[in-house]
């Protein structure tokens, strides 16, 4: 918790497919240690730069939070 990452590059936003979120920094916020294990994903405000600005909206129609995203821990990596 509070590591600060990167996610890997060849990874998909799991809710979006056609959204790549390689690069992306973030903080862990939360780990889920189940069989996979999961980490939420608290994003920095640059990671939001690189998205359509219509991403937000769609995250708001489906009742998903734009912000912060449960990615599993295979995908991401240490900010260096």
């Amino acid at each position: 918790m509070g590591a600060r990452v990167r996610v890997k590059s060849h990874v998909m936003d799991p809710d979006f497919p056609e959204v790549p979120l390689g690069g992306c920094p973030g903080e862990i916020a939360d780990v889920h240690n189940a069989a996979d294990r999961y980490c939420l994903v608290a994003l920095s405000p640059a990671a939001f730069q690189g998205f359509d600005p219509a991403l937000r909206d769609r995250c708001e129609q489906d009742d998903r939070c734009f912000d912060r995203i449960w990615l599993l821990e295979a995908d991401l990596e240490p900010e260096n």
